[in-house]
């Protein structure tokens, strides 16, 4: 909905790339998931071919360098060197992608992953109306989203200014209590524990918007 809300203010279109349990890093396949590169590969080769020259790189971050995956969120591995652990090929993988893109003549832009919530947050909410109790401080501690980020932050930030920008949404859900909460003023900003709800999407929309001013009109000349 973020997306589409900014094309249309901007009088542009773009391509949305999405597939589960796939980061967008090139070099890298999952523990259960060996066509993650292949999949990587190909929207790359979509970017040279359609010199799209603006880049948004958006993941659930923090769940790929585990070393125990699951089938849902696989380890990484990097077929080059399997004695690299998740974290490493994360390390070198990450950057590699940047770099690769920006000799493309390509703007990168990377979201740092929405705070994670320990649990369903429109059933909380549901439950909290239901049984009469105050959700609206309801969520994650600032502290804990930060601990969970903290290795996959410590690689995004290290990447040069020169080569990306770094859009965090986190104050967007930060409350004055230090809170990361799962709703605003009665409104669940996820569907779920991660994935944000249509409210949610469009709540941190303004942060993307510099993306847009980049962006050519789809009836430009240029």
């Amino acid at each position: 909905p973020s997306f589409e809300k900014l094309c249309n203010e901007h009088n542009t279109s773009m391509y949305v790339a999405a597939k589960s349990s796939t980061p967008p890093i090139l070099g890298l396949i999952g523990s259960t998931h060996p066509d993650i590169d292949v999949y990587n590969s190909t929207i790359f080769e979509l970017i040279k071919k359609q010199q799209i020259k603006s880049v948004i790189l958006a993941a659930r971050w923090a769940v790929y360098p585990q070393v125990s995956g699951n089938r849902k969120t696989p380890s990484l591995v990097d077929p080059s060197n399997t004695a690299l652990s998740p974290q490493e090929a994360f390390s070198l993988r990450l950057p590699e992608t940047v770099a690769r893109l920006n000799k493309l003549g390509v703007h990168v832009w990377i979201l740092k992953q929405v705070p994670l919530q320990e649990k369903h947050a429109p059933l909380i909410m549901a439950n909290s109306k239901r049984f009469g109790h105050d959700s609206s401080e309801g969520g994650i501690p600032l502290a804990d989203h930060k601990e969970r980020q903290k290795f996959v932050n410590s690689v995004i930030d290290s990447l040069p200014p020169a080569q990306v920008t770094i859009l965090d949404p986190t104050d967007i859900f930060l409350s004055e209590k230090g809170i990361c909460r799962f709703s605003i003023d009665g409104q669940p900003l996820y569907r779920d524990s991660d994935h944000l709800s249509r409210y949610g999407a469009l709540k941190i929309a303004p942060l993307f918007a510099p993306c847009f001013e980049e962006a050519t009109p789809v009836n430009s000349t240029q």
